[in-house]
């Protein structure tokens, strides 16, 4: 057995990996279309991270030198610095730009990466993969969460399975062996909830699914002196890894489970080169060892840092895609960013816990990271310090409190029974008594929500509202997710009955109708679209076919039946983005109509189409948001929508009138024709 080195050879090939991986989540990042998997580089940072700390770990477990605050020294030297300078210049730059909640949500997240949490964090207020995220600026400091929370279980490892026990020394061949243990029942729990229960925002986050990633690059590691390949071997292995890289980065994209066994493949491909071990020599060895490759490797911890944060703060400065020049514009500053940080904050630190002596550079680092804590939360504890923004964007943020995607005002018909998982209520007032005829029933999820207050505040004909959350007006159908089935079921077969025994002459079917019937994921929230099936029978349904059985139903019980239309969905939060663009004295951004178009392929035909029939009636409401080119999303400084997607009340108010008018004409029009027969 070949003995361990007592100082590992520096390996230009691993700090290769380092700028690929980097580069490959910082290209994504930006956009880059050819690069629809370049988030797994976090999934080769984990394998290097794994072989570096574990090379170290083998030789002083073997040698009986292990110390744990030695360990723990160095982490802190070659993390925290450009860590602590990543969170000081985030909150600097969202003073600048964001909007007190978004400014408050900033210090708290700044506040868990500086307690190693930030993964814990945002596993339940962050889709990774989702719009959203863009209006984050340390979402990326997730991926640093679960290597801190490794350090902590690393030297316990070496505590218990690296040392003497019953005076047997084990040294580095217990350490493995423990390693091997964890890495195996990581990467069960990662099948397991990915796979098993489906739980992959929690996969990806958390650390008990992600261990196994870290812990193959330390098996590579105590391999790495014991066995090296030669020669043609060498040649297939490397191949095969880069390969499976360039596969990663391209094949593999958000739709696919993540981590899961997706994962399996770029952690594979990194094993697989870095077991190669390529020599400088050879052609491949010569380009990972070039001098531009090997720069980007050193800095691209910092550049990994800086990245994210510069993405974000200029997007929402711009509010625009990103081309090619700003693409490239960014990547260039990020580059300059990290090199100055590698330059005068990495490297000063990097060996300092070797020094003997007064430890200066740990008193700096936690002097550094006690100011930076105070100052997140100083803007945690005052909302994000709203007196920062200019006075005429305080004076939109005060109005914006009225604007909510829950009117209120709504109030329950004391003759009808209450429903439980939505709302069943009135906003024609509390004197709609027992003996009041209601003219209409808006009946949907909270699109329909958002707009019955409006809608009620624009005709004198008393209505009712039905609706439930994520629950589209179609009878007889499930969603895929099956999320709300038993209130989204429920809503169905109470919309029949009020009609039934209310003798409702007029249904106004409202819903976010693309979540169902469009291949396009929202703008906004990046909601992935749903599956319809049948209630009865469990075939998968189309939206057409469901909305002409819905309409269907209704007309069989003597009920005129109005469709409205799709609301244009932003990219952005309107509110917030109102906000902002009012203290950086910058226009407001529109919805781009060729998107809402895409988005409603599947839904404008098929309402139209269904508009055709007897006794069906539709209202647009983009033909009064929208032009040739956009779709408005304010009226001046007054919002337009409560979020991304949703009609606020003076939204309702502007665009609804037309909708108002055909409801008044409609129900005038079943009154006075022959009473409704049942």
């Amino acid at each position: 057995m070949t003995p361990v080195p007592s100082t590992p050879a520096y390996r230009a090939d691993v700090d290769a990996l380092r700028a690929i991986a980097v580069l490959a989540v910082f290209l994504f990042h930006l956009g880059v279309a050819d690069l629809p998997g370049g988030f797994v580089g976090v999934d080769v940072f984990y394998v290097i991270s794994g072989f570096v700390i574990f090379r170290a770990l083998y030789r002083e477990a073997d040698q009986g030198r292990f110390s744990a605050w030695r360990f723990y020294r160095r982490r802190i030297c070659r993390i925290l610095p450009a860590l602590i300078l990543t969170l000081a210049a985030c909150l600097a730059a969202g003073a600048a730009v964001m909007v007190p909640d978004d400014f408050a949500r900033l210090a708290n997240s700044a506040l868990a990466t500086l307690v190693s949490g930030s993964n814990i964090y945002f596993a339940d207020r962050v889709d990774y993969f989702a719009p959203s995220v863009h209006e984050t600026p340390l979402a990326h400091t997730w991926s640093l969460g679960i290597e801190e929370q490794f350090y902590l279980l690393a030297p316990l490892l070496v505590l218990a399975f690296g040392r003497s026990w019953g005076g047997r020394r084990w040294g580095g061949r217990g350490l493995v062996r423990a390693l091997a243990v964890v890495s195996l029942l990581s990467l069960g729990w990662n099948l397991v909830a990915v796979h098993g229960v489906g739980d992959e925002v929690r996969a990806f986050y958390l650390p008990m699914a992600r261990l196994w990633e870290i812990g193959a690059g330390g098996l590579i590691a105590w391999l790495e002196p014991r066995w090296r390949p030669r020669g043609a071997a060498r040649t297939l292995l490397a191949g095969l890894g880069f390969g499976g890289l360039a596969a990663s980065f391209v094949l593999i994209d958000e739709a696919l489970p993540f981590p899961g066994l997706t994962a399996l493949a770029p952690v594979a491909a990194t094993a697989a080169v870095i077991a190669a071990a390529l020599p400088a020599s050879g052609v491949a060895g010569r380009v990972l060892a070039a001098a531009p490759v090997l720069f980007i490797g050193r800095i691209s911890y910092s550049l990994y840092l800086f990245h994210w944060p510069l993405i974000v703060f200029y997007g929402l400065y711009r509010e625009t895609v990103f081309g090619p020049w700003e693409q490239a514009g960014l990547l260039a500053v990020g580059i300059g960013l990290a090199a100055l940080s590698y330059r005068f904050v990495e490297t000063p630190f990097r060996g300092a816990h070797r020094r003997s002596g007064r430890p200066w550079a740990e008193t700096k680092i936690a002097g550094a990271a006690l100011v930076t804590g105070a100052a997140a939360l100083a803007v945690s504890l005052t909302a994000g310090l709203p007196q920062r923004l200019s006075p005429a964007a305080q004076a939109v943020a005060a109005e914006l409190e009225a604007i909510t995607v829950n009117p209120k005002g709504c109030h329950r018909v004391e003759r009808l029974a209450p429903f439980k998982g939505g709302q069943l209520c009135t906003y024609a007032g509390p004197d709609a008594g027992p003996d009041s005829r209601f003219g209409y029933l808006l009946w949907g999820d909270s699109h329909a929500r958002v707009m019955a207050k409006g809608l009620q505040q624009l005709t004198p004909v008393p209505g009712l509202v039905l609706d439930v959350s994520a629950c589209p007006a179609l009878q007889g159908v499930r969603r895929s997710d099956q999320g709300n089935a038993t209130a989204c079921d429920a809503s169905q077969a109470r919309a029949l009955a009020l009609v039934r025994d209310e003798r409702i002459p007029v249904v106004v079917l409202a819903s976010r109708w693309a979540t169902v019937a469009s291949p396009v994921p929202s703008p906004g929230d990046g909601l992935a679209p749903w599956h319809l099936y049948d209630r009865a029978n469990g075939h998968e349904l189309r939206f057409a076919d469901a909305l002409a059985r819905t309409v269907a139903q209704f007309r069989d019980l003597g009920a005129r039946v109005i469709l409205v239309g799709p609301v244009p969905e932003a990219p952005f939060d309107v509110p917030k983005t109102l906000m902002r663009a009012v203290h950086l004295q910058q226009p407001m951004p529109a919805i781009d109509r060729a998107s809402f178009d895409r988005r409603q392929t599947e839904v404008l035909p098929v309402i139209a189409a269904e508009a055709k029939r007897p006794g069906v009636a539709v209202f647009w409401p983009h033909d009064r948001m929208c032009d040739a080119d956009t779709c408005r999303v304010v009226d001046g400084h007054t919002p337009l929508y409560a979020d991304d997607d949703h009609l606020s009340l003076p939204g309702s108010l502007e665009v609804l009138p037309g909708l108002a008018d055909l409801v008044l004409r409609t129900v005038t029009a079943a009154r006075q024709t022959a009473p409704i027969t049942r």
